[in-house]
């Protein structure tokens, strides 16, 4: 992946990081769902680790940039780390491997933990599953989608054929996005929904003359798809309170962001305060109400956009 490409890539996997717990009824970080993953990983491919190859290799960290010089003769050092290179075989290449066999993997030999916790799982030989991979941004290889506590989906995993069929969800809405969107089940939709938005999202755009980004819009059917999508669904989702971003719960308010409904008009209702003794307002009821008012008056008005591709 070119590292231009990183920051808009891990904006998206840090959002699907704020997953709210259903059960527990109520807001909590944990680990992304791994079809959120296979979102914005470049490769995403279902296979096993067969071998390690013998000799380690050295390739500046991912993502390194020098500091800027301090005079005419500074040379900053730049910095090597050391990765083992294992072989993955390919079974399914679900997501950018279309027509590849085999993936080199680094595996950096020095893995920090998170402070009181585990060291991320990284790929190993003997390890079968499927696999969310990112290009290295100077080495030959690839590199697993390993921080925010991402790990493999393996096949040891008690639900590795239900997030599984969630990851191809998301592969057939990179690969057919209106056949995607017409699906019979709704969480499917939302799944589809929340990975074109979100592909299109991390997108970096070019700029025209006076900085501004280039967009277009998308296509017609997705558009209206996208749009009756977010009309049948409810604000908040079942079981958990607005904002819920975990879409085992489909809900409009995680994919309202990416509307842009500011520039067509939609003002946020105004929430008021419970006075002291009575029960506390149903927000999202008044948010459910104006987003669906608002949609009602301009679907046939809101153009969807998403970047031109520099």
């Amino acid at each position: 992946m070119n590292p231009a490409r990183r920051a808009p890539a891990l904006i998206a996997i840090t959002i699907g990081l704020m997953i709210v717990s259903s059960a527990a009824g109520g807001f909590g970080i944990g680990p992304p769902k791994p079809s959120t993953v296979a979102m914005t990983a470049d490769f995403v491919v279902v296979g096993k680790i067969t071998e390690m190859e013998s000799d380690p290799v050295e390739a500046v960290p991912d993502g390194y940039r020098p500091p800027a010089p301090k005079g005419a003769a500074d040379k900053p050092r730049i910095p090597k780390a050391t990765y083992k290179i294992v072989v993955l075989k390919i079974d399914d290449p679900l997501i950018g491997a279309k027509g590849l066999t085999q993936l080199r993997v680094g595996v950096p030999e020095a893995v920090p933990g998170p402070r009181g916790g585990r060291p991320p799982i990284l790929p190993a030989v003997g390890q079968e599953g499927c696999f969310f991979l990112t290009r290295h941004s100077a080495g030959e290889f690839y590199l697993h989608s390993s921080g925010f506590g991402v790990a493999p989906l393996l096949k040891n995993n008690p639900n590795y054929d239900k997030e599984l069929a969630d990851i191809k969800t998301v592969a057939k809405a990179i690969d057919d996005p209106v056949g995607a969107l017409k699906a019979k089940a709704v969480e499917d939709r939302f799944i589809a929904a929340l990975t074109i938005l979100t592909r299109n999202a991390r997108v970096i755009p070019k700029h025209d003359a006076g900085g501004r980004a280039v967009t277009e819009d998308i296509p017609a059917e997705e558009n209206q798809l996208i749009l009756d999508l977010l009309l049948e669904l409810p604000w908040a989702p079942k079981g958990g309170p607005p904002g819920n971003l975990s879409y085992a719960a489909p809900s409009r308010s995680v994919l309202w962001p990416h509307i842009g409904a500011d520039k067509y008009g939609f003002q946020a209702p105004a929430v008021r305060k419970a006075k002291p003794g009575q029960p506390l307002p149903d927000v999202a009821k008044q948010w459910d109400d104006a987003t669906t008012a608002f949609l009602k008056d301009n679907l046939d008005k809101i153009k969807l956009q998403k970047p031109v591709a520099k």
